[in-house]
């Protein structure tokens, strides 16, 4: 019997004695138990190499969440996932499967020991503001969580958190220090502004190879603001400068997020808005590539974000680029019908520094020149205990970006379909 195996059998027996103790208490403590399953086909056209080709994948998420509350500042929450691609280690077979994992289990006290101070710890999701540095993705197959403990002090006015989250834990050889990840963060929320302050530290306790530096040492201090103004304007605004060491290279780029939205439309809750998303990048290295040609990296990591909500629901560029990415978009949303919620999106995208580009002469020159997506979703409610979403994109490069596919364009689709129970 393999490990895998064994884990996941003791996973499966910890959820039968949970069961099982949680019954004896129910009498004095209140038990609630949460279903959901995802299901969600793809399709999705690219072009590689001037080959146009066509893919199609299913992912398939089942979650199940037990939330105990022992007494009525005591709480705690286990959730078990199962997380799988459809056909990928084989169906209507013997063979082993290994998706189930626990996707959250955590203790949290409301009043440790004060009536203003909160503790929770484990396994869990951080989520702060629109998501656009610290987020759960709630659109992946998996989400994200982390192993971390959260100790926030609870006023009227404003909240602040204080968390270390263990990213990644190894201890090399007694005596030595821990070469693991860690993330630390302080994050203050302004309950009545709506606004959030904060400051974290992305480190990496192994040493750069000949020197005394850490491989990472980056601190990142920003803001968040979201507000309505007038009778039907809002924003939604993020700012981030992040600064420090990375394998030696010292650190100082920045991210700056605005978007302006009008609602209107009476029952149709129309939502018209602009905005533009800029991470600042590093023009020493191609789009795609590595390595750091000076002693300076500008480029901007966008940590932990929810990447789907930003950037086009493609998924292109979710990823932290080196040459930095600006995001120019425009967006609606409203009720067709009393039933159905339609959206659509454009994105104009361009490097926030120029990157490198080989011709097929062999000859290079430099551009910031990226492409257009436009984005297309319906959503519904009508199903009972069910959403449906359904959405395609299309995205169309600049030539130069394209190469050496030239300007042909690429497509995605899906459908989801997400029953909760209860």
């Amino acid at each position: 019997m393999n490990h895998r195996s064994i884990r996941l059998g003791s996973l499966f027996v910890g959820l039968i004695c949970l069961l099982g103790v949680t019954g004896l208490a129910l009498a004095d403590s209140d038990l609630d138990v949460g279903v959901q399953v995802r299901w969600r086909p793809e399709t999705e056209r690219t072009v590689v190499s001037s080959q146009a080709m066509t893919e199609a994948v299913q992912h398939l998420r089942t979650r199940v969440t037990l939330d105990f509350a022992p007494g009525a500042t005591t709480h705690a929450r286990v959730m078990l996932q199962d997380s799988r691609t459809l056909g990928v280690m084989g169906s209507g077979s013997l063979a082993n499967d290994t998706n189930a994992g626990v996707h959250e289990a955590y203790l949290k006290i409301d009043e440790f020991f004060h009536p203003n101070l909160m503790l929770q710890a484990g396994r869990f999701e951080l989520v702060y503001g629109n998501q656009r540095l610290l987020g759960a993705v709630g659109w992946s197959n998996v989400g994200r969580t982390f192993d971390a403990a959260r100790v926030s002090v609870v006023q009227p006015a404003w909240q602040l958190d204080v968390f270390r989250g263990k990213l990644f834990d190894r201890v090399s050889t007694p005596g030595r220090p821990n070469d693991g990840a860690d993330l630390y963060g302080a994050h203050m929320h302004l309950k009545e502004a709506n606004a959030d302050v904060f400051g974290l530290l992305d480190y990496v306790g192994a040493k750069v190879p000949n020197t005394d530096d850490r491989r990472l040492n980056r601190f990142t201090v920003g803001t968040y603001s979201a507000r309505d103004f007038g009778s039907n304007l809002d924003y939604i605004t993020n700012a981030a400068f992040q600064f420090g060491t990375h394998d030696s290279t010292d650190i100082s780029a920045y991210m700056v997020a605005v978007e302006l939205g009008l609602t209107g439309g009476g029952e149709k809750k129309m939502r018209a808005a602009v905005g533009i998303d800029l991470a600042s990048g590093d023009s020493d290295s191609t789009f795609t590539g590595a390595g750091v040609a000076d002693d300076d990296d500008s480029s901007f990591s966008n940590l932990y974000y929810t990447g789907h909500k930003f950037r086009g629901i493609m998924d292109q560029f979710v990823s932290s680029n080196r040459a930095g990415l600006m995001d120019i978009y425009g967006k609606v949303g409203f009720m067709a019908t009393p039933a159905w919620w339609l959206g659509a999106d454009v994105h104009f995208f361009r490097t926030a520094a120029e990157y490198t580009v080989t011709s097929s002469t062999g000859t290079t020159s430099e551009t910031s020149a990226v492409g257009i997506e436009i984005d297309v979703r319906a959503k519904t409610k009508q199903l009972e205990n069910a959403t449906l979403e359904i959405g395609g994109s299309v995205f169309m490069p600049d030539a130069d970006f394209a190469a050496p596919a030239e300007d042909d364009m690429e497509m995605w689709g899906y459908m989801a379909v997400t029953v909760n129970l209860p």
